[in-house]
C-alpha cells in the first residue's frame, strides 16, 4: 500500500464514505451477487447521511472497475463527490462495511494490505545481472542491466592455453563480474532505501555476488531458489517467491517493533526513560507532539472507542474541552483508530497493525514507539510533521 497516497487522503477535508466488500468472481452468478452487495452497502451509506454526489461517484467506480479474478475484495473511499481510493484487496474482507463519517476508515485496508516494503530483486549469472527496484510488489520503478566480460570462448590454434591458465582466467573474470554486479546492486539498494534484497540466479554467481555486497546490503539479502537469466526460466516462480519473502519481511518488522515496544515499556515502568507509551491518552498526546515513530494498532480493538478530532490531522484528544483549548473550533467525534491513523500518517509515523497473538502486549489495543523519550514535564515538546515513510 502506498503510504504517501493515504497521507494525502487523510489531509483532505471530510466527510468521507468508506466501503469494503466482497468482489470475488469465482461463481457463475458473481456479477449479480456483487450488485446485490453494493446495493445494500449503498443504502447503508445513504441512511448514514452520504449525499447524492458522493453516492453517484461511488456508483460509477463500482460499475466501471476491472473485475477481479477469483476471490478478492474491494475498498472504496470517497469525499467531496470524488473517489479518492479504489483498491483491490487480495481477499474478501472479514466483514463488509459501509461507513460515513468525518474521517476515512482505513483500518481494514491496512490490515489486509500492509505498508509497502521497498525491495530490490537481482537475477544474476557469471556474466551479468538484471536488477529491479520495487516500491510495492508488482511493477518495478527502477531497472538496471549489468553485462560483464564474457568467458574465453575457444582455445588458440596451437593447442591453446593450459587448463590451469584457462581456469584462472575464468575465475578472474567471474570475480570481476561479481564485484561489478555487487556494486550496482549496492547503488540501487541505496537509491531505493530498500529494506529487502532478493538475489536469484545461478547458485555460484549468487554466492559470489552476495559475498561482495556491502555489509548493509548483506544484512537485508536473501537468496532465492527460483528464477534465472537462462531461456526457459519461469518468471512467475520468482515473482511468487518474492511475494512470500516480502510478506516474511513485513512479519519480521512487525515482530521487531513489538519486541522493541515491550522492552521500552518495561524500561518506562521501572522508572527509566523508556521510548514507548501504552495507553490511548498517552498515544494521543505523543501524536499531537509529532513524537511517535511507530504507531501500533491491534486490529479492531479500538473500534468501539471514539476520540475528538478537529480540522487538522493532529487535532485529536480524549476530551472535547481539551481539544477546544488547543484551538479546534468545531470538534467532532469519530472512531479512535481513524483519528490515530490520521495523526500518525500526517506526522510521518510508521503504522503497524498488530496480530492477535500479541494482544496481551497492548492492553488498550494501542501503543507507540517514540522518536525520543518523554521529558519529565510531559510526553513531548512539539515535534511537527515528518515526511511520510514509503
Amino acid at each position: 500500500m502506498d503510504i504517501a497516497a493515504l497521507t494525502e487522503i487523510v489531509r483532505r477535508p471530510g466527510p468521507f464514505a468508506s466501503v469494503y466488500y466482497d468482489a470475488s468472481h469465482d461463481t457463475e452468478d458473481a456479477e449479480h451477487a456483487i450488485e446485490l452487495r453494493w446495493r445494500d452497502l449503498r443504502g447503508q451509506l445513504a441512511e448514514q447521511g452520504a449525499d447524492d454526489d458522493m453516492l453517484r461517484a461511488l456508483d460509477l467506480a463500482a460499475d466501471t472497475g476491472i473485475p477481479a479474478v477469483g476471490r478478492a475484495g474491494r475498498a472504496l473511499v470517497a469525499t467531496g463527490g470524488e473517489v479518492v481510493l479504489d483498491a483491490e484487496l487480495p481477499d474478501p474482507p472479514p466483514r463488509q462495511e459501509a461507513r460515513f463519517g468525518p474521517l476515512p476508515h482505513l483500518m481494514p485496508l491496512l490490515a489486509q494490505m500492509p505498508p509497502a516494503v521497498p525491495h530490490v530483486v537481482a537475477v544474476v549469472d557469471r556474466v551479468g545481472a538484471e536488477i529491479r527496484g520495487y516500491r510495492v510488489v508488482g511493477e518495478p520503478v527502477m531497472t538496471r542491466e549489468v553485462r560483464g566480460e564474457e568467458h574465453p570462448a575457444h582455445k588458440g590454434g596451437d593447442g591453446g592455453w593450459s587448463h590451469r591458465k584457462m581456469q584462472q582466467r575464468v575465475e578472474n573474470l567471474a570475480e570481476h563480474n561479481a564485484a561489478r554486479i555487487a556494486g550496482d546492486i549496492d547503488r540501487m539498494v541505496h537509491d531505493m532505501s530498500a529494506r529487502l534484497l532478493v538475489v536469484a540466479g545461478e547458485v555460484q554467481a549468487r554466492k559470489a555476488v552476495t559475498a561482495r555486497l556491502s555489509p548493509a546490503c548483506r544484512s537485508i539479502a536473501v537468496e532465492a531458489e527460483a528464477g534465472g537469466l537462462a531461456e526457459g526460466m519461469d518468471p512467475e516462480a520468482l515473482a511468487t517467491e518474492v511475494r512470500r519473502l516480502v510478506g516474511d519481511r513485513v512479519d519480521a518488522e512487525r515482530a521487531e517493533s513489538m519486541d522493541r515496544f515491550v522492552a521500552e515499556s518495561g524500561r518506562a515502568r521501572s522508572g527509566e526513560s523508556g521510548r514507548a507509551v501504552a495507553t490511548v491518552r498517552d498515544v494521543v498526546a505523543a501524536l499531537r507532539d509529532g513524537q511517535v515513530d511507530t504507531l501500533l494498532l491491534l486490529g479492531d480493538a479500538t473500534e468501539d472507542r471514539e476520540l475528538w478530532v478537529g480540522a487538522e490531522p493532529t487535532q485529536v484528544a480524549v476530551d472535547e474541552d481539551e481539544l477546544r483549548a488547543r484551538g479546534a473550533s468545531r470538534p467532532v467525534r469519530d472512531r479512535a483508530d481513524a483519528a490515530l491513523l490520521r495523526a500518525a500518517l500526517d506526522t510521518g509515523a510508521t503504522v503497524r497493525v498488530v496480530t492477535e497473538d500479541r494482544a496481551e502486549d497492548l492492553p488498550e489495543g494501542v501503543g507507540a514507539l517514540l522518536r525520543y523519550a518523554p521529558t519529565p514535564a510531559g510526553a513531548g515538546t512539539g515535534g511537527g510533521r515528518r515526511a511520510p515513510r514509503q
